[in-house]
């Protein structure tokens, strides 16, 4: 019998928030600060979807760098990350954030 618990545990979907992930990624894109405030209590395992951790990644890597991480700099980052999500897909992802970030900033 635990045997079969333990394959139902495995069949379950992780808790998630797409939104929620979208909205730190934004976040992250307009300060710095929130950067490192993130770092402080999540890092790439957190996200649900391949794309936003490939985004998330690429965040961080600007930010150990004291890059800005924009829409620009994170699709150069792309190609460097082997991710199951098309790169295509990903920077849809990216453009919807950006256009998420500018509403914010108005």
């Amino acid at each position: 019998m635990p045997e079969f618990a333990a394959e139902v545990n495995n069949l379950r979907t992780p808790p998630q928030a797409i939104d929620v992930e979208q909205a730190v990624l934004c976040a992250m894109m307009l300060d710095k600060e929130a950067i490192a405030q993130a770092l402080e209590m999540i890092d790439e395992t957190y996200f649900y979807k391949d794309a936003h951790r490939t985004i998330f990644t690429a965040i961080v890597e600007l930010f150990d760098r004291h890059e800005a991480a924009d829409l620009y700099t994170i699709t150069e980052l792309l190609p460097r990350y082997p991710t199951p999500s098309p790169h295509q897909r990903i920077l849809n992802i990216i453009l919807i954030l950006s256009k998420k970030k500018r509403s914010t900033e108005n």
